[in-house]
């Protein structure tokens, strides 16, 4: 009787244990999924900063419906600080940007300077442009905007923003500067053994999907640290008067392919990107012309590209070597259109065939009206000017159908695709055209 009695006692504790670890295994299996990057709503934590109670209390209750377990509230910046600098690490902030004492802006300054690597969301009841302008600060000092959202915000709008969530896995400036670092030294040897070599991202047409040309792209393969983009070695070199060799390296590269796949049937036009350091030398356009036609290409099949900003410093010391350029029948483009100041002094004084329009104004614009304008004024500009056009940073299907709608030439992006070297490109072209 003893034993039958101790083991109905064990079963019944089993049984309860079960009972719990099943409870378990439901919670786990139904938690609420931030699709996308795969983390989960209730291991979040999410400060909330805002000096309107009713606010505080309305974003804490749809946190909590939502699933989130670990709510920190904060009636304004200075307070929010405190709990971030004691023992508060949210993955997520959610900041109003009008408040006393300390306002929104002073809070991203302050997080920035802290290192802050979690999602930012801002809110804000004020003009929309404030709220933009906000944003553009928030990426300036590289922080990890996942929304800008004006008020007043639903519960299934929060979750919309909360899905975006994306942690950062490294601090930006380590990426880029502390992982990379290259000397002289290393360029040269780079030139010597001929370490680097062309990635291509194509160019298509809004209107029938064509691939029209491509831009040329260097890359340095280096054998230890791979890959390596231009701007860790594009700067060094214009410091220290490699960028010629460099840039004949491209020309002379993006010449011959440009004759292989005319061969092949395809008559691309490519860009190579010109430095405005090069433009010091006169003989510049024999020099180009000569190296193109080596190659038995024709300078009319090759654009050359130019940033805006470079040509604002330095346009009498260009205009010589760009009329002549265009002379021997080389295409010129202005690129990044939009982020300089003087952008119809250069129109009219430079005899450009192309503007490409800056990145910062497709992204984002089926959402920003602001950019959506800039957007629209750049290609009736360049129209008025009997200039092709050019869209960058394509990503989306909404950005394409955007720029269609604006009548934009042409597009490039990784929507379309990315960057790459000639083999896996010319897999593109067979897929693409099929």
């Amino acid at each position: 009787d003893d034993g039958l009695s101790r083991a109905k006692s064990i079963v019944a504790e089993m049984k309860e244990q079960l009972e719990l670890i099943e409870q378990y295994v439901n919670d786990y299996k139904y938690r609420p999924v931030l699709k996308g990057n795969g983390a989960t709503v209730d291991l979040l934590t999410v400060l909330v900063i805002d000096d309107e109670l009713f606010y505080r209390d309305l974003l804490h209750n749809f946190l909590t419906e939502l699933g989130v377990k670990r709510v920190e509230l904060a009636e304004n910046g200075r307070s929010a600080l405190a709990l971030y600098d004691s023992d508060c690490c949210p993955d997520i902030v959610i900041c109003d940007l009008n408040m006393p004492e300390m306002d929104g802006v002073e809070v991203l300054r302050a997080l920035a300077s802290r290192h802050y690597q979690g999602g930012i969301i801002l809110l804000s009841g004020t003009d929309l442009s404030l709220l933009q302008s906000a944003e553009k600060l928030a990426g300036l000092h590289e922080l990890n905007i996942t929304s800008a959202i004006e008020k007043p915000i639903s519960k299934e709008e929060l979750l919309s923003v909360l899905k975006k969530y994306k942690p950062l896995l490294l601090p930006k400036k380590v990426r880029d500067e502390d992982l990379i670092s290259l000397t002289v030294d290393d360029l040269r040897h780079a030139l010597e053994e001929n370490q680097f070599q062309l990635f291509f991202q194509p160019k298509v047409s809004t209107k029938t999907k064509a691939i029209l040309g491509a831009e040329c792209l260097v890359r340095l393969i280096h054998p230890v640290k791979g890959i390596i983009g231009p701007n860790h070695f594009i700067p060094l070199m214009e410091q220290d008067n490699m960028i010629d060799e460099i840039t004949l390296f491209v020309l002379r590269d993006a010449a011959k392919q440009q004759v292989k796949w005319a061969e092949q049937g395809n008559n691309f036009k490519l860009s190579v990107n010109l430095s405005v350091n090069s433009c010091n030398n006169l003989e510049l356009p024999e020099l180009f012309e000569q190296t193109v036609r080596s190659e038995n290409a024709r300078p009319e099949d090759i654009i050359l590209e130019l940033t805006e900003t470079s040509l604002i410093n330095n346009l009498n010391s260009v205009l010589d070597n760009l009329t002549r350029l265009r002379l021997k029948g080389f295409g010129l483009s202005i690129d990044d259109f939009g982020t300089g100041f003087s952008t119809m002094e250069i129109l009219k004084d430079l005899p450009f065939t192309e503007l490409k329009i800056d990145r910062s104004f497709i992204m984002g614009a089926t959402e920003d009206s602001s950019a959506r304008a800039i957007l629209s004024s750049s290609i009736e500009l360049a129209k008025n000017f009997n200039l092709r056009t050019v869209a960058e940073g394509v990503e989306t299907d909404e950005d394409w159908a955007l720029i269609a709608s604006k009548g934009c030439d042409m597009v490039q992006g990784y929507f379309v695709a990315k960057p790459m070297p000639i083999e896996h490109f010319n897999e593109w072209i067979r897929i693409w055209n099929h």
